[in-house]
Order: C-alpha cells, then structure tokens, then sequence
C-alpha cells in the first residue's frame, strides 16, 4: 500500500510540476520590435545631481580595458583583465585601493573572467585556473572555492547566491547550465540548473545578462529570441523578441560562423547582443546601434540609434556595450580621448548644452589632459515613476 501512496504522490508531484512550467509558457511576453527608429532624449529621466568622473591616472594605476564596471557601496570598481587588476575609486575619481595577484602562486589568479562585488568582497572567476577567489578591498586574500566541475564566463550575484553562467563549453556538470553556488556557506557544492533544452556542443552558449537591485537577472542563450529571468531562487523564460523580417532566417542560424557572414551581407539580425535593464525598462541591443527598448509596466516598444542626454552635450549613452544599469543608475564609460580630440576622433559634444556648471568646468579642464589619461565614468541616478517615452 506504501508504495502505491509514494507512487501517487510522486505522480501529482509531476503534474504540479508540469502545470508550473505551462503557466510559465502562457506568461510569456512577447516584445515585438517596432522598427521606426526615432531619437531619444532620455534627460527628464534622470536626476540632476549627475556625476563625471574622471578616474585618477598614475603610474600605478594604468586602465587598459574595462572589463567590469560596478558602483556599489558609493565606490567605483574597475576590473581590468589586460592588467589583471581590480581598481577602487571614490566618487571624485580618486584610487582608493587596487587588487592585482596574478600568477600560478597560491593566492594568485591567471585572469579576471568574471568580477562581481558581494558585499565589501571582490570576486573573481579564473576558469584557468578553475576556481573562484575571494578578496578584501585593500587585496588581502581571504578565501578561494574550487570551481573545477564548472565552466563559464559570466558571474552575478542575487543576494547570497553567485550564479556563473556555461558558454557552451563542456563541463563535468554539463553544457548550457547555471550554476549556483551559496556564498554564506563555506562548504555549499555548485548546483546545476537547466531551464531550457539542452542544445549540447553546439556552435552558441549563454550570455549577456543584466541584474537589477540584486535581486534579478535576465540572460538569453542560443538562438537568442528567448529572455529568462533567474528571481527568488527559480529559473523560467519570460520574454520572447520578434525582430519581424530582419530576423536572419532558421537556415543560417546552426553554424554561428555562417550566421554572422550573412547576417553582415544582407543586414540581418542575429538576434539579442545584449541586455540591460531596470525596474521598469527592458534595453536590448542587437546588430548596428539599435537600442530596443521595452516598457515592462505599459506593454510598449520603441527603437532607437541614438539614445542621448541634452544636459550632458548630447552623449552618454551611445551603445549598451559601454554601459551598465546597476541599482537604479546608469553608468556609463568613455575615454578621455572623446573628451580630448577634435571632430570625428572624439566626441561631438554640443557644449552649448551642458546645463551644469560643475560639467563645463571639467570640460575646460579635460582640454588640458592627455587622451590616454584613464577613462571617465559618467553616473546618472534614474527617477522613479517617470516615463522614459
């Protein structure tokens, strides 16, 4: 009798799970890409109180690429992989402290894969490596995790879980998986989740995800159409793009090499490039400088190529590739150069625009730097309830 009850049980356990996931797939939004570009003056959505930043250049602090870019804690966190150095900045741009310990030692990384902040703890993914290492902000070691059953290339963080993300590679766990790991328990095992079918050793993997206040993330895998949403501990597709016409036909999307030469040759969309996105807004990137953006609270779309602030000269925010939502902010980074030289080589900045004082004064002082000072970071605090268009 025990075991036709566990049976049972284990019967209606299937079925409640399967009514879970069809109700998941009737939820599903579909965003459907409105391909009218228009121009997009985004100043009335955000605050006045804007921060430019030049970050502090000297000898021992040299950026060579950006890799990551996290605001937290009312601090500046910039992980370069090409120096394999984490730099701390306060919000006038000057170097608080640096972490930089690459090498094969114990306590050493190889590369900076994934960065993400937890708390006051840097993190950093070395897939060379294959672990995971934990440091104070003054670059003190604290602890590492072994990481060598994973496979990834992406990390976040919602509240005490570290995600990293499989790019379509194998590992022992499987290709194409979350992987979770518990940061409050010192001795938690990576757990592996899969919310979508398993496309094995195929050409594309997971990436481009977005976090919101922490507590939520957006990732899309091949054939990049599908948006999942990883929130309170579940995994499940909640959006779907309709890119229409331009969408590159089913035929050339198995071999990602075929994909990207005939997408370029007849301008076609090979599908979500990247994703940003706060309480309210959706921001996907795709070939070109499209920026699509989905309004989640009144159903809306619109597209634009050029997505600027009048108050900042016209600029700060051309392409989601150099630009972060994080914790309602907009970060966004550019070179000294465009500040620098003239014309085309630089920036077209309308000064006649800057609506702050503090801005053209920094701007006659950028004039007197040199283009390959370190980069500025530009932070702009989003309103809440204000209609973005």
């Amino acid at each position: 009798m025990k075991r036709y009850q566990f049976i049972g049980l284990l019967i209606m356990i299937i079925l409640i799970g399967c009514a879970q996931d069809t109700k998941k797939e009737e939820n599903l939004v579909s965003i459907v890409v409105d391909w009218n570009s228009k121009d997009l003056d985004y100043s009335h959505w955000v605050e006045d109180s804007t921060l430019v930043v030049p970050l502090e250049t000297k000898d021992d602090c040299l950026i060579g690429e950006i890799t990551y870019l996290v605001y937290q804690n009312h601090k500046i966190y910039i992980a370069d992989n090409l120096s394999k150095t984490v730099y701390i900045f306060d919000e006038t741009g000057r170097l608080l402290s640096k972490l930089r310990a690459p090498g094969n030692g114990p306590k050493e990384y190889l590369e900076i894969a994934g960065f993400v902040v937890h708390n006051s703890q840097l993190v950093i993914y070395d897939k060379m490596k294959k672990k995971i290492f934990f440091y104070a902000e003054d670059g003190s070691f604290l602890n590492e995790k072994d990481a060598s059953k994973v496979w990834g290339t992406e990390l976040f963080c919602i509240g005490n879980d570290l995600y990293l993300f499989n790019n379509s590679s194998n590992s022992d766990m499987g290709y194409y998986h979350l992987f979770k790991l518990n940061l409050t328990d010192r001795n938690s095992e990576f757990e592996a989740f899969l919310p979508f079918e398993d496309q094995g050793n195929a050409v594309w993997g997971i990436a481009r995800y977005s976090c919101t206040d922490n507590n939520e993330a957006l990732f899309t895998t091949w054939p990049y159409d599908m948006m999942y949403v990883v929130s309170k501990g579940e995994t499940y597709p909640a959006y779907k793009v309709d890119f229409g016409e331009k969408r590159l036909p089913e035929q050339f999307m198995k071999n990602g090499y075929e994909a990207l030469q005939v997408a370029q040759r007849d301008n076609y969309i090979t599908g979500i490039h990247n994703i940003q996105q706060t309480d309210r807004y959706i921001f996907i990137s795709c070939s070109g400088q499209y920026i699509i953006i989905y309004d989640k609270e009144k159903g809306q779309t619109m597209t634009t190529e050029k997505f600027y602030n009048k108050n900042l000269g016209g600029t700060a925010m051309g392409t989601l590739s150099n630009t972060y939502l994080q914790n309602s902010c907009m970060l966004t980074y550019t070179n000294m150069s465009d500040f620098v030289l003239p014309g085309k080589l630089g920036w077209d900045w309308d000064k006649q625009y800057f609506k702050y004082e503090y801005i053209r004064g920094l701007f006659k002082g950028f004039q007197q730097m040199n283009e390959e000072d370190n980069p500025v970071i530009i932070i702009q605090k989003i309103k809440e309830d204000v209609a973005l268009f």
